[in-house]
């Protein structure tokens, strides 16, 4: 079975990903007393393996500690991070084209950098962007 746009974007391991970063030192029996539910359940969202409805993030968010917004943030952050990846792959492929230019002149490839960095940020935007938009 095909994921969805929504599962691409944000996808169960991303969710994980936020929820063992923000649970840190405390163990997940903690957690999950903390936000009403069976320790069982936890685990399956730190793998990724549970479905995780609005009401469930607020519960996971008060169990962690944390805001609804700061638990969304890391949840995008991790989708960022993963989403980056074909990116940045595919810039390495740019980055080994020859400068026109002397390497010596090191303004010139600092600008270049820049530009680079600009544009993959622009591209991952708007990918992001069109996803979100033809989701269901």
């Amino acid at each position: 079975m095909s994921k969805s746009v929504r599962e691409e974007v944000l996808s169960p391991a991303d969710y994980a990903a936020a929820i063992r970063e923000l649970r840190g030192p405390r163990t997940q029996s903690e957690v999950a007393a903390d936000a009403g539910m069976a320790p069982g359940h936890w685990n399956r969202l730190e793998k990724g393996t549970a479905h995780l409805e609005p009401a469930t993030q607020a519960k996971v968010a008060r169990g962690l500690g944390v805001t609804f917004e700061r638990f969304s943030r890391a949840v995008l952050h991790h989708a960022l991070q993963r989403l980056e990846k074909p990116i940045a792959s595919a810039a390495s492929e740019v980055a080994d084209v020859a400068a026109p230019y002397d390497a010596a002149d090191t303004r010139l490839l600092q600008v270049e950098g820049h530009v680079r960095a600009s544009a993959e940020n622009l591209i991952l935007a708007l990918r992001l962007y069109h996803q979100l938009s033809s989701a269901p």
